[in-house]
């Protein structure tokens, strides 16, 4: 692969990230995009204490979405193929996460918006908190 190719991706991720999800975020009420470069470049949208935070790794080549939702004492944290897995949505395999290039990066978009629309409801129901943690979540403490 090309530093050119490479070069794109990056450049490009952080619109690309917001306008895949920017029907989802109208759809459902989400806050956002709000973009970070923090550790890895992410487009963060929100609603309420869930949280789908888009990341690209330009290290590996892939972009992810990761699914926050803050309890009082704490923040579980998981992946989207995780959870997709965990929901009976099918195998993690069919999450897609390639960005070797710009294409591959807006199918792989494209495929992780169509899994947040399906598990959306699940997300903001009652079973939100035992799907995440089934999902083999992290969760992180708060001082």
């Amino acid at each position: 692969m090309s530093k050119r190719a490479s070069g794109s991706v990056v450049k490009e991720f952080p619109g690309q990230a917001a306008q895949a999800f920017a029907g989802v975020a109208e759809e459902f009420g989400l806050e956002g995009p709000e973009e970070s470069d923090v550790v890895l470049p992410s487009v963060l949208f929100s609603i309420g204490d869930l949280k789908y935070e888009i990341v690209h790794d330009p290290h590996s080549h892939s972009v992810e979405t990761r699914i926050a939702f803050e309890l009082e004492a704490s923040r579980l944290t998981v992946g989207l193929k995780s959870l997709v897995h965990a929901a009976g949505l099918g195998p993690a395999e069919q999450v897609k996460d390639s960005a070797n290039t710009v294409s591959n990066m807006k199918r792989s978009l494209e495929i992780q918006v169509e899994f947040v629309k399906r598990l959306h409801p699940l997300l903001v129901s009652d079973a939100a908190e035992d799907l995440i943690r089934k999902a083999g979540a992290r969760e992180w403490r708060r001082r």
